[in-house]
């Protein structure tokens, strides 16, 4: 939410979360694996 909804960047949500920059990264690609997954079931083509 911080980097998407909020528009922070991955050092700042870092900061604010008390991770590392790489940590948000990889979180915020975990995501969008899991988004584009679960959106597979209603449009295959994604």
């Amino acid at each position: 939410e911080l980097k998407f909804i909020e528009g922070c960047t991955e050092a700042e949500a870092g900061a604010i979360l008390g991770v590392h920059e790489d940590t948000v990264k990889r979180r915020w690609a975990r995501a969008r694996v899991k988004l584009a997954k679960n959106l597979a079931v209603f449009a295959p083509e994604i």
